[in-house]
C-alpha cells in the first residue's frame, strides 16, 4: 500500500492566560491523647490541555464549547 495523508492545519484558539484565586479550609479537633479527626475542603482546577484542542487527524472534531474543569475536593 502506497499514499500520502496530508494533515491540514486547523486554527485554534488557545487562551494561555488564567489567573484566579482557588479557595479551601480545613478543620482539625483532637479527640483523645493519640486520635485526630481533620478534614478539609478546596476548589479544584484543571485546564484543558492543548493537545485536547488538537485535532488527531482529518477525521477529528474539536467540541468549540470546550471548558476547563472546575469542582471541589474534600
Amino acid at each position: 500500500m502506497n499514499g500520502v495523508i496530508n494533515n491540514a492545519s486547523f486554527p485554534i484558539s488557545y487562551k494561555g492566560n488564567r489567573n484566579f484565586p482557588l479557595f479551601g479550609t480545613g478543620l482539625q479537633y483532637q479527640l483523645t491523647h493519640y486520635t485526630q479527626l481533620y478534614g478539609n475542603v478546596s476548589q479544584a482546577y484543571r485546564p484543558y490541555l492543548y493537545a485536547n484542542v488538537t485535532p488527531a487527524d482529518q477525521l477529528g472534531v474539536i467540541d468549540p464549547n470546550l471548558k476547563d474543569i472546575r469542582g471541589y475536593s474534600a
